[in-house]
């Protein structure tokens, strides 16, 4: 079926019941682009050509965040990948999950294939050169912790959030938080802060989950079990989301908070897959109110 964008490769059905299943979850997406998809569950659209081929059996997280994302229950997909992956179809690792078994979890904020990819390898060489050369001119280095090109810093402690005053703001609430979650959008006409007060409880000994303002906010590590406050200073006219998440592993977190800006925004409703095209994305487990 041709789409905007990408398209796909035709798929040989009679080949067996892994191109069968492949090829269902590609008719799933309807009309919707690879673009698109990769967008709503934070996929490289290379990555979610590569994972709709009968070559491999997708892994599990995939087929689940895809499945949501294309507007459907991925409750009824998993007998079908059950057992594929026990007639010999296994899964290649993503997202802490390679055919079933748990690996080292990701890196916060690296999702799909990208998790499975170290960052630091080509940077050794040149961080040698770098130190050499402060080193030379007396100079004193301070490395900063980076994420996917970005420094993380971490959410302050705070009390709980004052009020929300109508059309500067909301509240919201995580009920069942997996691997993550997006906050509804809004759009702001004029440049402002967006301030986040945020309190999750998290299971299994969690420490913490971090929260970016997509789509080209800073990464904010938060804190469980107490209110964590960040402000995110002049943000430039557009529209916006929150992206919550942590490691895959199986443990669920829930809490709520909230957002408040300091210019008028305008929030717009939930993302419903089957109804009209809207920029908001669908989550994983629950999408954050």
């Amino acid at each position: 079926m041709a789409r905007g964008g990408r398209r796909d490769e035709p798929i040989d059905r009679s080949s067996g019941p892994l191109a069968e299943f492949v090829d269902d979850l590609r008719r799933l997406r309807g009309e919707t682009s690879l673009e698109e998809v990769g967008r709503r569950i934070g996929y490289h659209p290379s990555t979610v050509s590569r994972r709709l081929k009968p070559v491999e059996l997708p892994p599990w997280h995939f087929v689940e965040v895809y499945v949501r994302a294309c507007g459907a229950d991925p409750a009824s997909w998993r007998p079908r990948w059950e057992a594929l992956a026990a007639a010999g179809h296994p899964a290649p690792a993503a997202n802490g999950v390679a055919a079933g078994r748990p690996v080292a979890a990701p890196a916060p904020g690296r999702t799909g294939e990208e998790a499975a990819r170290p960052r630091w390898g080509g940077w050794r060489i040149a961080l040698g050169a770098v130190a050499v050369a402060a080193a030379a001119c007396g100079v004193t280095l301070v490395l900063v912790r980076v994420l996917g090109g970005q420094a993380v810093v971490r959410a302050a402690p705070a009390d709980p959030p004052p009020a929300v005053e109508p059309g500067f703001g909301f509240s919201a609430q995580i009920t069942s938080m997996a691997f993550q979650v997006f906050s509804r959008h809004w759009t702001q006409p004029v440049a402002g802060d967006v301030e986040l007060w945020w309190n999750n409880s998290c299971a299994g000994g969690s420490a913490g989950y971090w929260v970016k303002l997509e789509p080209a906010g800073e990464t904010v590590q938060f804190g469980c079990g107490s209110w964590q406050h960040h402000r995110w200073a002049g943000v430039p006219a557009g529209t916006y989301h929150l992206r919550f998440w942590k490691a895959n592993d199986g443990r669920v977190v829930r809490g709520s908070g909230v957002l408040r800006t300091s210019v008028p925004i305008v929030v717009h409703p939930k993302y419903e897959p089957t109804g009209p095209a809207t920029p908001e994305p669908v989550a994983t487990r629950s999408a954050v109110p």
